[in-house]
C-alpha cells in the first residue's frame, strides 16, 4: 500500500525512500493487532526514529490511515445492513404479534360515540375485528369467560354471564382509570352511561334466563351459541307484562334474553347475512311445546322427552326468547333466533326498535312460536330479515292494556323481509290501535312450494278494538298460498284476509266496539297462487274505509275475491286480476266507546 504513495521532493535519498516504505509496512501490521486510539502513538514515535524528516513521514503516514480507515468503513457498513435487516424484521414480527394487545389498550382513531376501547378481558376482540359486525359505539369489553363460563354444551353458565353483565360497567371503570394514570395523554371519559359490552366467545353455553342493563351491548361472536335451559327453575317466575291478549295468564316464565325499563341496549352477533347459523340464540323449545300441546297433531318426540305427559300450570305462561318491555333505544341484528318456546322476539312498550338481518326459526307444524313481533311500540326498523316459522312470522301487534292508558304501535317501517311461513300480519291484538306502517319490497312464501295458508292478513275483534290506519303494503312477491299438512289443512290458501271479528264471535258479551280500519293500500304484489284472492270483510256497523288495491295480480289457480262492507265512496281499484268487486251497506260513522278518555302516548 506504501509504494502507491506519493513520494515528496525532499525525500531524496533511494535508502530513506526504501526505510519509509518499511516502517509504514511495519505501521499497517501494527494497526491491525491495537486500536486507533492507543496505536497513534506508536507508529509515529517508530517513523520518527527511522527518518530525520518530521513532515515526509506525516505526508506518507495519512496516506496508508485513509486507505485502511475506508477499508473498515466499507465493512462495517455491511456489517450494520445485516444487522438492521434482521433487527427490522424481528421489530416488525413483534408489532405484528402484539397489535392486538395494543389495539385492546385504546385506539385513538377510532370514530364513534366512544372515542376509545379499552378491554378488562384478553379474551375479547380488538376494535378492528368489532367494527367489522354490526354496531361498534361501546366503549369497554368484558367476556363471559372471566367469570368461569364455559362452552361445553354441558355446563350450566347463568351465574358466570349474569355475572358479567351485572359487573362489566364497574371493571371497565376500573380499566379506564388504570389506562389513564398508565398514559396521561389518554383522557378516559368512561361512566354508568358509556355502554359497554359483553362478549360471549366461540362456544356452546347452556343457561337460564339472562336480565340485561341499559347502556350494554350483548354480543355473539361467531361460532358462539346460547342455549336455553331446559329446566323451568332457570326462569325465574315474573308477573304478566299488561296486556289484553294473553287471558287467565297470572304469572309468566321470565324470557331467555330479557330486559325491562332499559335504555341503549343491543343483542348483536355476526351473521354475515340471512339466512346465517354463525351467531345462535336457541329456546330449545321441545319440552316447552310437550308440556303445552303446542301442536294440531301429536308430536313422536314428545313419547322420548315427556314420557309422563307432564303439563305446565294454566296460569303460566312459557318464556319467550327474547323480550324488552318499556325499554328506549333497542338493537337486535345480525344473530339467529330459534326454537323459542313461545313467542321468539317481542319488543313491547319500546322506542326506537332497529332488527335487522335476523334470521328466525321455529318447525312449522309448532305452533305460537311467533317469529317477531313489535307490540305497543313507536318507531320500528326491520331490515334484511329472513324468517320460517310454526305462526305469524311478523305480527304487529298493540296489546297493552294499562289501565286509562293505551300504547299504540306507530311509525313502523319494514323492508327487504323473507318470510317462509308462515305470514305477514297486523293484530289479532290492535288494542292501542296500529298506524303509520310500510311493508314493502319483500317475499312471502316460495314459488316452488306451498308453505303458509296465508300470506298477510288483518286480524281485530270485537273487544278492546283499535285502529289500524295508515299502512302501505307494496312491492311484494308472494309465493304458492295454500293447504299446509302440518297445520291447517282445511285453510284453502289466501292471498289477502282482513277480518274485524276474529275470536270476537267466542264470547259476545265481551264486546266493547268495533275496530277502526281505514287508508289501508296495496300495490305492486304478484302472487303465485292462491286458493283464495283475499277475503275484505268489515262489520255492518264499521266499514272498511280507505281500501286501496292497485297493480296487484293472482296469477295461478282458480281464486277469487270476496269483499263485503266496504266503504265504496272511498275504494280505490286499479289494474286487478282476477277483477275484485266489492259491496257495501254497511255504517261509515264510527262510535267505539272504548276509545272515549282514554289516554294515548306516543
Amino acid at each position: 500500500m506504501a509504494a502507491e504513495a506519493t513520494i515528496p521532493s525532499q525525500l531524496s535519498d533511494a535508502h530513506d525512500v526504501s526505510l519509509l516504505i518499511s516502517e509504514v509496512a511495519v505501521i499497517d501490521v501494527k494497526r491491525s493487532r491495537t486500536s486507533p486510539h492507543s496505536s497513534s502513538r506508536k507508529y509515529t514515535s517508530s517513523v520518527r526514529r527511522s527518518v530525520g524528516d518530521r513532515h515526509a513521514v506525516k505526508v506518507h503516514l495519512v496516506q496508508p490511515r485513509l486507505e485502511i480507515d475506508q477499508e473498515l468503513r466499507k465493512k462495517a457498513a455491511f456489517s450494520l445492513i445485516r444487522k438492521l435487516r434482521f433487527e427490522t424484521i424481528f421489530v416488525l414480527l413483534l408489532l405484528f404479534a402484539f397489535e392486538a394487545l395494543i389495539l385492546r389498550v385504546t385506539a385513538r382513531d377510532y370514530e364513534g360515540p366512544g372515542e376509545f376501547w379499552i378491554t378488562s378481558s384478553l379474551s375479547c376482540p380488538t376494535r378492528i375485528a368489532m367494527m367489522r359486525y354490526a354496531i361498534h359505539d361501546a366503549e369497554c369489553c368484558c367476556s363471559v369467560l372471566d367469570h368461569g363460563a364455559i362452552g361445553d354444551n354441558i355446563t350450566m353458565n347463568t351465574i358466570p354471564i349474569q355475572k358479567t353483565i351485572d359487573t362489566c360497567h364497574d371493571r371497565c371503570q376500573r380499566a379506564a382509570r388504570r389506562q389513564h394514570v398508565e398514559n396521561d395523554t389518554i383522557h378516559v371519559k368512561l361512566d354508568s352511561e358509556s355502554k359497554v359490552l359483553v362478549y360471549v366467545p366461540p362456544g356452546s353455553f347452556q343457561t337460564g334466563s339472562l336480565l340485561l342493563k341499559s347502556n350494554l351491548q350483548f354480543h355473539l361472536a361467531s361460532g358462539a351459541s346460547l342455549y336455553g335451559s331446559v329446566h323451568t327453575y332457570d326462569y325465574p317466575i315474573v308477573p304478566m307484562l299488561p296486556n289484553g291478549y294473553v287471558t287467565g295468564k297470572a304469572a309468566m316464565f321470565r324470557a331467555l334474553i330479557s330486559g325491562y325499563d332499559l335504555e341503549n341496549v343491543s343483542v348483536t352477533g355476526e351473521n354475515d347475512g340471512a339466512p346465517s347459523h354463525a351467531s345462535v340464540i336457541d329456546g330449545v323449545g321441545w319440552k316447552w311445546w310437550c308440556w303445552t300441546r303446542s301442536f294440531p297433531q301429536p308430536q313422536p318426540f314428545c313419547q322420548d322427552l315427556n314420557p309422563s305427559n307432564a303439563t305446565l300450570p294454566k296460569q303460566m305462561m312459557r318464556p319467550k326468547l327474547i323480550e324488552f318491555y318499556n325499554s328506549t333505544n333497542i338493537v337486535l341484528q345480525q344473530f339467529t333466533a330459534q326454537n323459542a318456546a313461545t313467542w321468539t322476539i317481542h319488543p313491547f312498550a319500546c322506542r326506537n326498535v332497529t332488527m335487522a338481518n335476523l334470521t328466525v326459526l321455529a318447525p312449522r307444524a309448532i305452533g305460537n312460536t311467533d317469529g317477531i313481533d313489535p307490540d305497543s311500540c313507536v318507531d320500528v326498523i326491520m331490515d334484511s330479515c329472513y324468517i320460517d316459522v310454526g305462526d305469524d312470522a311478523v305480527s304487529i301487534k298493540s296489546t297493552n292494556v294499562t289501565p286509562g292508558v293505551m300504547w299504540p304501535t306507530t311509525n313502523v317501517h319494514m323492508t327487504n323481509l323473507t318470510i317462509l311461513s308462515r305470514n305477514w300480519c297486523i293484530g289479532s291484538a290492535t288494542f292501542g290501535g296500529i298506524s303509520n306502517v310500510v311493508f314493502e319490497d319483500s317475499r312471502i312464501g316460495s314459488t316452488e312450494q306451498v308453505t303458509s295458508p296465508w300470506a298477510i292478513k288483518f286480524k281485530s275483534h270485537r273487544y278492546f278494538p283499535g285502529a289500524m290506519e295508515n299502512i302501505t303494503i307494496r312491492r311484494i312477491v308472494i309465493g304458492k298460498i295454500g293447504p299446509t299438512p302440518w297445520m291447517y289443512p282445511e285453510v284453502p290458501g289466501y292471498g289477502f284476509q282482513i277480518g274485524l271479528s276474529y275470536n270476537s264471535d267466542a264470547n259476545p258479551s265481551a264486546r266493547s266496539g268495533s275496530p277502526l280500519f281505514r287508508n289501508v293500500t296495496f300495490e305492486d304484489i304478484v302472487v303465485t297462487s292462491a286458493g283464495v284472492a283475499g277475503n275484505f270483510h268489515g262489520l255492518p256497523e264499521d266499514c272498511l274505509q280507505g281500501l286501496t288495491l292497485r297493480n296487484v295480480s293472482v296469477l295461478g289457480g282458480k281464486a277469487h275475491w270476496n269483499c263485503d262492507n266496504v266503504d265504496l265512496t272511498s275504494l280505490r281499484i286499479e289494474n286487478v286480476f282476477p277483477p275484485l268487486s266489492c259491496t257495501g251497506g254497511c255504517n261509515s260513522t264510527l262510535q267505539r266507546k272504548t276509545l272515549l278518555g282514554i289516554d294515548f302516548k306516543i
